[in-house]
């Protein structure tokens, strides 16, 4: 049995975060604001097992470089803590003023994972 929403258009899902391992196992892939700088809020969800501790990174200058490891920043929630998302566990971000977001770890993940993401509005379009 599936939740049935009035107005299911408040929320929708939004492309994986994926750990692909045959093609990097540290970080994965990404989103740029055209996926999400509709919604007023965004949602990602952990799978149940996770290798290492996972982080919130950004570019926050469109003439970075997306494939350059240094282009991409670890967001930090005050006073001083990385955002993580842990096993089976879900954040949710709000002001979203960043170019691309992806996720790293800080071990090697030995299989694919898949983050949820979902979108989210106040009102509906």
């Amino acid at each position: 049995m599936a939740i049935k929403l009035k107005d299911n258009a408040r929320v929708q899902p939004l492309t994986d975060l994926l750990f692909d391992v045959s093609v990097d196992d540290n970080a994965t892939n990404y989103l740029t604001a055209d996926d999400f700088a509709q919604f007023d809020a965004i949602m990602i969800v952990g799978p149940a097992t996770l290798t290492g501790t996972i982080t919130l990174a950004t570019i926050n200058d469109p003439a970075s470089d997306e494939t350059q490891d240094a282009s991409w920043v670890t967001v930090e929630s005050p006073p001083g803590t990385d955002i993580a998302i842990a096993a089976d566990k879900a954040i949710v971000l709000t002001h979203l003023p960043f170019v691309a977001i992806r996720l790293e770890s800080d071990g090697t993940e030995g299989d694919d994972r898949t983050f949820r993401v979902y979108g989210w509005r106040t009102r509906a379009k």
